[in-house]
């Protein structure tokens, strides 16, 4: 096929503009503007104070065959893989954390979510290999404990109040490891800051020795 830039005659462009559906400089005639109103008027309904180009009827059908459409399907797991696969190495703009974090801010998993990510749920198993002290600290009762004992005392160091800051921690005022029983006790916690937590006599290795003496002495 040969190829170039041709120029186009008078007569062939006259041509053309007498084909088109509006040539340049025609004016549409009133019947036209008419009809052409007419037909914008029908395409859009009144739906509660906004205008739709489609009727009831139209939208129903469209909302129904989306649904079943996308009923049940989910992403495969190779569709999954490459997508985790695309991103890697990918860091989001701080706009988009910034997005992302206020999208978040006061939701909060409901107490049944929270029981079914935790244990051999939770992405930070690892088959169990922690002691048994660990699994319980990491446990939903532990984490629901935890929080209760803060909301009872105002999530703030019942020593020092607000002045000690919020670095909170919840202290067994029995230890934890010597009175299994008592774990989930809300007498048994208190709200400290970490420097309060650390005068404590449960605190850690004091704990131990705390108990070595006890034991010593029986």
């Amino acid at each position: 096929m040969p190829t170039g830039i041709y120029e186009r005659k008078k007569e062939d462009i006259d041509r053309l503009l007498k084909n088109s559906g509006n040539p340049k400089g025609n004016q549409l005639s009133e019947e036209t503007k008419k009809k052409m109103r007419k037909s914008a008027k029908n395409r859009k309904k009144r739906l509660k104070g906004k205008y739709i180009s489609h009727s009831l009827e139209t939208l129903k059908k469209i909302s129904k065959s989306v649904s079943l459409g996308l009923k049940g399907k989910s992403k495969s797991l190779s569709h999954k893989e490459n997508l985790r696969k695309a991103r890697l190495g990918k860091k989001a703009k701080e706009e988009t954390k910034k997005k992302m974090r206020i999208s978040h801010l006061g939701k909060k998993h409901s107490i049944k979510t929270r029981k079914a990510m935790s244990g051999k749920n939770s992405v930070h198993w690892k088959g169990g290999s922690n002691s048994e002290n660990s699994q319980i600290r990491q446990s939903i009762e532990y984490k629901l404990w935890r929080e209760s004992v803060f909301k009872r005392d105002n999530y703030q160091c019942i020593w020092g109040g607000k002045e000690h800051g919020n670095k909170l921690e919840a202290d067994h005022i029995k230890s934890f490891s010597q009175y299994p029983q008592l774990r989930f006790a809300i007498d048994n916690g208190r709200t400290l800051c970490k420097d309060c937590h650390k005068k404590t006599d449960t605190y850690l290795w004091k704990a131990k020795q705390l108990w070595k003496k006890q034991m010593n002495k029986s």
